[in-house]
């Protein structure tokens, strides 16, 4: 059974159907093809369908099939790709976090900028922003500027209080000391994603 990520209805009707991706995916053409008829029933016309790549290694997705009896394409986009200043001047923060992904994300000034749209939030809503920062920032390889930036900052974020975070970010350049404790927080997020999708691909 297919969940998608993103699906929208434009408001002139158009419906857009968007993938995730953090990494190269042998089958992904196979997988949109599935998520298609589905769709086309479920929203009674034919979805625009793409694939927003996420990852670090160059993009080998292509997009398409060509069989005999079936011809079929979706786009697919490098994030980083697109200019990180429409999002970092957006009001929204969910906006505001993918720019650290895009061209020149994980730039020191695009950091910094982050960051300030965080600050001034609520502490919850502060710590969980921060939090889904650092998880971005992973993609890129850029805890170590991320964290640098807030102490920059002097930000009141504890990252001891969160347990996600606890061992795996410890002061930034002590990462190596705590790799025991990465491992165990990554088998913790396993199981917690398996409850939640069932067993999960290589």
């Amino acid at each position: 059974m297919r969940r998608s990520d993103l699906v929208y209805r434009l408001p002139n009707g158009e419906i857009h159907h968007f993938e995730l991706q953090s990494g190269n995916d042998d089958d992904m053409e196979y997988r949109m093809l599935e998520y298609y008829p589905h769709l086309c029933r479920l929203f009674e016309g034919p979805p625009a369908q793409w694939v927003i790549y996420l990852g670090q290694k160059p993009l080998k997705m292509s997009g398409r099939l060509d069989h005999p009896n079936l011809k079929y394409k979706f786009k697919v986009i490098n994030i980083e790709d697109l200019d990180a200043e429409p999002l970092l001047e957006s009001d929204s923060i969910e906006d505001n976090l993918l720019a650290l992904l895009c061209h020149n994300g994980t730039q020191p000034e695009t950091v910094r900028r982050i960051l300030k749209k965080i600050a001034p939030l609520p502490e919850k809503q502060r710590k969980d922003r921060f939090t889904q920062l650092l998880i971005l920032s992973g993609l890129r390889e850029a805890e170590n500027l991320v964290i640098k930036e807030v102490k920059k900052m002097s930000l009141e974020i504890n990252i001891l209080e969160n347990s996600f975070l606890k061992g795996i970010y410890i002061d930034g350049e002590k990462r190596g000391e705590k790799r025991g404790e990465k491992r165990g927080a990554i088998r913790v997020l396993r199981r917690q994603l398996e409850l939640r999708f069932g067993k999960l691909p290589k």
